[in-house]
């Protein structure tokens, strides 16, 4: 049991949720499944993974991303996930197997134009994605403290694409090159 449930954890995709408590309005990030009311920004996979990220389980979580991408990518016509954030809260390590996924995810998902941010990673987490850094001459990933700041992050990223795409298509005649 303790291979099975580590080789395959909890995965949620995450959605936003106003919550009120004691009269203070809230906005919480739940698994989608629970709260089906959840709103998930366009363009955006947000997802958590309860568990470490290790040797064990690391292809199991690439594979679920991807299919997750595709599965929305296939069902609506006007969405493409150009952003996937990973909610590392609940990660308390990762192994230099998890490491070599995340890396490689993250070059496969560059090549479909679709960013990979991180958001809510333990100190030792961030301390491992620097040590990754040195050890193997790639930038260090992106990381965010909370999803809010991750969400905000890749709204401004995309709209700062847009517009070098727009100025790339006026200087070129109205061809992008």
């Amino acid at each position: 049991n303790i291979i099975r449930e580590s080789a395959s954890p909890h995965m949620p995709l995450l959605g936003k949720v106003d919550t009120k408590d004691l009269n203070i309005k809230r906005q919480l990030w739940r698994d989608i499944a629970r709260y089906p009311n959840a709103y998930r920004p366009p363009d955006n996979l947000i997802i958590r993974f309860d568990s470490s990220l290790f040797f064990v389980n690391c292809s199991t979580f690439e594979e679920k991303i991807i299919n997750e991408i595709d599965s929305i990518n296939a069902s609506k016509e006007l969405e493409t996930i150009r952003v996937v954030i990973i909610d590392l809260g609940p990660v308390n390590r990762i192994d230099l197997s998890g490491l070599h996924m995340l890396s490689q995810l993250e070059d496969k998902l560059n090549t479909k134009d679709t960013s990979l941010i991180f958001a809510c990673g333990k100190g030792a987490v961030r301390d491992t994605f620097q040590k990754w850094a040195a050890a193997s001459g790639r930038a260090v990933f992106k990381h965010y403290s909370t999803i809010q700041e991750a969400v905000h992050s890749a709204k401004v990223d995309i709209k700062i694409d847009d517009r070098s795409e727009t100025k790339l298509l006026l200087k070129n005649g109205g061809m992008k090159s």
